[in-house]
């Protein structure tokens, strides 16, 4: 039989995936997720509402192609300050969707820049579109920002594509404005785009999300969700801001119809809904802090920098493994070595903690006290 003609890139190409990564949990004891990364903090009221009125027969027909009434917007309206434009609007089946749709048809195969760890989807993908990831790590012992070292490659380096997980996942730090526009000005003197992921950007104030950038920037694209934070994890609804250069080529590309019009639905009206967005950074921040308190008791641990406001965190152990160490108390988390590819020194001796529900972080915190104590 003749050789299938297949792309290269994928012949003995595995994913890198978190997915399926699971930790072992004492079964003594009922299981807290605080795994894999969706919203929990319940969903919008005014979605409750939308859902209660939606006509199901709506759903034999495309009544708009690319959402220019229903779901656009109400984004503009959210991000006023920033100054969009609709064409500059795209939505798809979740961010990572809009990410693998910008590697496979719009960015070039070669390097993308970035730093580990981060999240290593979307480096994994770019590895099956035939280009290959730099990360550029964190280091002990404060694991700062390699600020200086990526300014440094973007300069000597013909880099297709710079990727920022901001906030980043999965250390929940956050990248100040600023930072993201000299990278970006830097990198826009080799035509070197910015990807900035901003999956948990709703868990911070809308003023720091890199939107507020595309006027000034030509080479920037910035992909959202309203899986991780928003409550609308299983409706896959992602968008991205593209600056007016990109989004003209772009707009060739788009897929129409994305994503199903009940999800869209439900979208639009959980972006207008300022409660709730304003509730769930509240109780993100006040679970975290109670976290971190509590983690702060015990020498043993540390917490790698992070933004208070935002639902993820890297904790590490100066000795032994605190993924086996978790599991024994009944804690499911994301092993540090799920994000292996973007940082080759990350092992479980790391985890990501996902902050759980309101109601379970008073719990979560008392395992860690009682496990500390009896040892």
């Amino acid at each position: 039989m003749a050789e299938l003609k297949v792309r290269k890139a994928i012949v003995g190409y595995k994913r890198d995936s978190y997915l399926g990564r699971t930790t072992r949990l004492n079964p003594d004891v009922s299981p807290i997720d605080c795994a894999i990364g969706y919203g929990q903090w319940g969903i919008s009221t005014l979605a409750v509402e939308a859902h209660q009125h939606f006509e199901v027969s709506q759903v034999g027909r495309y009544p708009e192609t690319t959402y220019d009434r229903l779901l656009k917007p109400a984004l503009l309206e959210r991000f006023s300050d920033a100054r969009l434009w609709p064409e500059q609007i795209f939505f798809g089946h979740g961010s990572f969707g809009l990410a693998e749709r910008l590697i496979h048809k719009l960015i070039r195969p070669g390097v993308m820049l970035g730093i580990g760890p981060q999240f290593n989807e979307i480096p994994t993908e770019f590895v099956a579109a035939g280009g290959t990831y730099s990360p550029l790590p964190i280091e002990p012992p404060d694991f700062a920002f390699p600020r200086a070292e990526l300014l440094s490659t973007l300069r000597d380096t013909d880099c297709s594509v710079l990727y920022l997980d901001n906030p980043n996942n999965p250390l929940g730090r956050l990248l100040p404005l600023e930072e993201i526009r000299h990278l970006a000005e830097v990198a826009l003197e080799r035509g070197t785009l910015v990807l900035v992921d901003e999956a948990y950007g709703d868990s911070v104030d809308d003023e720091a999300s890199a939107v507020h950038l595309l006027a000034h920037l030509p080479n920037l694209m910035v992909i959202r969700s309203f899986s991780k934070c928003l409550g609308l994890a299983a409706e896959r609804v992602g968008y991205m801001f593209l600056s007016m250069q990109i989004a003209r080529l772009y707009g060739e590309l788009d897929l129409p119809f994305e994503p199903t019009l009940y999800a869209a639905t439900l979208a639009a009206a959980t972006a207008r809904d300022r409660e709730f967005l304003a509730r769930m950074r509240d109780d993100v921040r006040s679970a975290k802090a109670q976290l971190l308190a509590t983690l702060a008791r015990y020498d043993r641990y540390q917490v790698l920098p992070t933004h208070p406001s935002t639902a993820v965190l890297t904790v590490g152990l100066a000795q032994g493994e605190i993924v086996s160490e978790m599991g024994e108390i009944g804690v499911a988390v994301e092993p540090g070595s799920a994000f292996r590819q973007t940082h080759g020194g990350f092992s479980d001796r790391f985890c990501r903690l996902r902050l759980p529900p309101a109601a379970r972080i008073g719990e979560l915190c008392r395992r860690i006290e009682r496990w500390n104590r009896a040892r």
